[in-house]
């Protein structure tokens, strides 16, 4: 008796569900809408002048806890630093956000780019990858 109570019970939540609206999501045309919070793929910010603020200080390299990014700095001509080359590892990126927690400048943001997907092996991302990606950071 308490087996069909319990039947009887479990057919009254499916057909309370039979009758409502779907929540299917029909992704190539439709995106699913992200929180503010939401850690994507890392990006530069461009300033006024359309150049990075990045001062090359390597704060995010070191406090990076999978050790996934590789910044080499030189100087300019004006005698200060800036980045030569920044390497981000996205096999070994863990999109903590602390390199962007760190980073004095506010020259590293997390975009909402989720779209990581690809067929190449080779998942380095460098300085214009990270200047050219799909969505741009600008100053505000």
């Amino acid at each position: 008796m308490k087996a069909m109570l319990e039947l009887a019970r479990g057919l009254c939540i499916t057909f309370s569900h039979l009758w409502t609206k779907a929540v299917t999501i029909q992704y190539p045309t439709q995106r699913r809408e992200l929180p503010d919070r939401f850690r994507g793929i890392h990006r530069f910010v461009l300033n006024e002048e359309n150049l990075e603020d990045c001062v090359a200080c390597c704060l995010c390299a070191r406090c990076c806890p999978s050790n996934a990014i590789k910044i080499t700095a030189s100087s300019d001509e004006k005698h200060q630093k800036r980045v030569l080359t920044y390497e981000l590892n996205i096999k070994r990126c863990i999109f903590c956000g602390f390199c962007v927690e760190a980073c004095p400048k506010d020259a590293l943001k997390m975009s909402k780019d989720y779209e990581l997907s690809t067929f190449s092996p080779n998942l380095l991302y460098s300085k214009e990858t990270l200047l050219t990606g799909p969505e741009i950071i600008r100053f505000k």
